[in-house]
């Protein structure tokens, strides 16, 4: 009698997690070529030709013929912002070594020496009190700019009684607290004022003035407004967008410190 063997097969237990989605070659050389498709590539393109044509637009300056003016491209010295309202001392500095004078003055001998020979020969002017300025008792300078310099005040002036009378604002006088220094003049003033540069100083070279922003003179009286300061910054920051010079506002002595900037024909 023949018997039958029963062939028994063993069954793999079913696995309890799910399979995971297989993510194949061809898929994702199919995602990286969607990516980077014509189609996307010319989007990009597009987009960068947008934003370049943006910052062109917002580096330039309002009007093509105050282009020179607002890049200041022919300036003595070089100028890294057209609207900056704080050049610190090396950058006044470079403006006022291009343009002032080529010896500085050591003391007040030194100056009383060369003065009459720097004022006959148009290398300094003698600054006065007139309609748009007044001069405050002056302990550490001497009253004397170069001409360009001179220029710059008078221009301050004009342009300061201007916007005034455009706000309906009477007219007042600013002050001038410093202005030609000898170096013995500077070594004094670091002894008692922490915003006095110890070194060279751009005051050394006649290019550079203060102008007191905490009073201002109408009548013969002094006045201090909020109104009055806030046009004459307005005034200095209208002028340093058109490059006529490097400033910056000091506090603790509450006056703009600025020095003429030259530009070359």
């Amino acid at each position: 009698m023949k018997i039958d063997q029963q062939k028994t097969t063993t069954r793999k237990p079913k696995s309890t997690t799910k399979p995971k989605k297989k993510t194949t070659k061809n898929k994702i050389k199919e995602e990286i070529y969607n990516s980077i498709s014509p189609r996307n590539i010319f989007y990009a393109v597009i987009a960068g030709i947008l934003l370049a044509i943006i910052v062109i637009v917002c580096n330039r300056c309002e009007s093509p013929d105050k282009k020179e003016e607002c890049y200041c491209e022919n300036a003595t010295a070089p100028i890294r912002s057209k609207s900056k309202f704080r050049d610190i001392n090396p950058e006044q500095l470079a403006h006022a070594q291009a343009n002032g004078l080529k010896q500085i003055i050591k003391d007040k001998k030194d100056f009383e020496t060369k003065i009459d020979s720097l004022v006959d020969n148009d290398i300094l002017v003698k600054i006065k009190p007139n309609k748009y300025y007044n001069i405050r008792k002056l302990t550490h300078s001497y009253p004397y700019l170069t001409p360009e310099a001179l220029d710059l005040l008078n221009l301050i002036g004009k342009r300061f009684q201007a916007n005034l009378q455009a706000e309906g604002l009477p007219k007042y006088k600013f002050q001038i607290s410093s202005l030609l220094r000898t170096i013995e003049f500077q070594r004094q003033l670091t002894r008692q004022n922490v915003n006095a540069t110890y070194g060279l100083s751009a005051h050394y070279y006649g290019t550079t003035f203060d102008i007191a922003y905490d009073k201002y003179d109408r009548r013969g009286k002094s006045y201090q407004d909020p109104k009055v300061e806030a046009i004459l910054e307005k005034t200095l920051r209208e002028l340093r967008e058109e490059c006529r010079m490097m400033i910056i506002r000091e506090s603790s002595n509450k006056c703009f410190h600025m020095t003429v900037v030259k530009i070359e024909n």
